[in-house]
């Protein structure tokens, strides 16, 4: 009888050793997905401050197109 319940303990232990590996294996997993993830947020907000600065250089040029147009028109018109 002691022999099963030693089996046993030692069964349940062997169990209980993978479950824990398994368990530090998600663990390590889940940092590094953590990490990849908050690089990934840093890098999209990068992405939409640039994003943004092109979105206003756009703005610029534009307006500065614009103020070209007029005053070629007003250059044709004035001749």
């Amino acid at each position: 009888e002691q022999q099963q319940l030693c089996a046993a303990l030692q069964e349940t232990k062997t169990l209980l050793d993978e479950q824990l590996a398994d368990a530090r294996a998600r663990c390590s997993s889940q940092r590094e997905l953590e990490k990849d993830n908050l690089l990934l947020r840093q890098r999209l907000m990068d992405v939409e401050m640039e994003r943004d600065t092109e979105r206003q250089r756009v703005d610029e040029l534009l307006e500065m197109n614009m103020t070209l147009e007029a005053d070629l028109m007003h250059r044709r018109t004035s001749k």
